[in-house]
């Protein structure tokens, strides 16, 4: 947001919660989540619950696991798994195919998957589960949303689709 109150730039997309004088907020799209794995990997390590990704590999962008909150925190607290064993992948392509190599289960954004979930390549692990999403929003200065440049960018982005924003 600093960069955005310094004038450095016009516009940022964020999923978090801002707040400052003079700023306009705008939503853009909710970002959906889905816990893959390969049919082999649910097979090979008994996934049923939530709480039987306690006993394998979960693949995360950070070692910590604070990635999965979205999962995590969708969860009542006694359901909630431990991870034990966290792989480290710092890109959702490689987080995918990980997933598609049957090296753990992992947690992204389903856009990210539909041709994978399509041809059965991934499995929706938990599909039945209500995932906690994200809310993107457009924030940039009131003084300056008036401009047309400013106008035109917003109206363009507020009319795409999600997976077409993503790719930016």
């Amino acid at each position: 947001m600093q960069p955005l109150l310094n004038d450095e730039v016009d516009i940022i997309i964020d999923c978090k919660n801002h707040k400052a004088d003079g700023i306009e907020k705008r939503p853009l799209f909710r970002e959906e989540y889905a816990v893959i794995a390969s049919k082999e990997f649910i097979i090979k390590n008994k996934i049923r619950t939530p709480l039987n990704l306690s006993a394998c590999n979960v693949l995360s962008f950070d070692k910590a696991g604070v990635w999965w909150g979205n999962f995590l925190n969708a969860l009542p607290v006694d359901e909630r798994p431990e991870f034990k064993t966290i792989t480290e992948l710092t890109h959702i392509r490689g987080i995918v195919n990980a997933s598609i190599e049957s090296l753990g289960i992992g947690f992204v954004p389903k856009y990210c998957v539909l041709k994978e979930l399509r041809a059965k390549t991934l499995v929706n692990v938990f599909p039945q589960l209500k995932l906690l999403e994200d809310y993107f929003y457009i924030y940039q200065k009131t003084k300056k949303s008036g401009f047309e440049r400013h106008r035109l960018l917003v109206e363009y982005l507020t009319h795409i689709k999600t997976a077409e924003l993503l790719r930016f």
